[in-house]
């Protein structure tokens, strides 16, 4: 990819302090940014504009590290109903 593409690993949302931990862990092995459910309120957390995701976003933006979204992932509850 010539430097191009960089791996984004997947953030364990459903706990926010494990999430915070594992931030600065794979930043400090190099990671530039993260992935992260587009619809967490699928899975019983709260939407992304919460008060329970500030900690991570802020964090995040004191890193200065980026987030992407997986999109059409979180378990989409109206598949099969």
């Amino acid at each position: 990819s010539g430097g191009r593409l960089f791996p984004q690993p997947l953030l364990p949302t459903w706990d926010m302090d494990l999430t915070l931990k594992e931030m600065v862990r794979l930043r400090d092995r190099g990671m530039r940014g993260f992935t992260i459910s587009d619809k967490p309120h699928n899975t019983g957390l709260p939407g992304l504009d919460s008060s329970y995701f500030e900690p991570m976003w802020q964090l995040g933006n004191d890193m200065g590290l980026v987030f992407n979204f997986h999109i059409a992932c979180g378990g989409d509850k109206k598949i099969g109903n």
